[in-house]
């Protein structure tokens, strides 16, 4: 078989397989009920941060600083629950922090949050 007929051939397959996944109903990732969550959970997590560090002049090690005085409680993944994320928080080395949230459904997403991001914003990333 020559090179044209199977450059013609991968096009093919691969149009076939973009117009499988946006006909599936697939959202985007940090799109969807699940990422909707995770955001507003988030969100609550990073004004907390917020006024820790108005309060103390730098981050808490852990989420569990943020109790009861900030936040009410950090939230903790239920494994038996799909609907749930799961969030992580990481000071960094530079005083800073990263805070993600997990979830599963359609495929594995990430969503990630530093102080430095413009506006509170949310950067999402995920795989099928």
């Amino acid at each position: 078989m020559d090179a044209g007929i199977k450059s013609i051939r991968a096009a093919g397959v691969a149009i076939g397989l973009l117009f499988f996944l946006m006909s599936s109903g697939c959202v985007a990732p940090g799109e969807g009920k699940k990422a909707k969550l995770g955001r507003e959970e988030g969100d609550r997590i990073v004004e907390a941060l917020a006024n820790y560090h108005a309060k103390y002049g730098g981050y808490p090690d852990q989420l569990e600083a943020l109790v009861p005085d900030f936040l009410k409680a950090v939230p903790v993944m239920d494994h038996n629950n799909a609907e749930q994320v799961q969030f992580f928080y990481i000071k960094t080395s530079d005083g800073q922090y990263r805070l993600i949230f997990k979830y599963i459904g359609p495929g594995t997403n990430e969503c990630n949050h530093y102080p430095s991001y413009p506006d509170g914003s949310w950067k999402c990333v995920g795989a099928y």
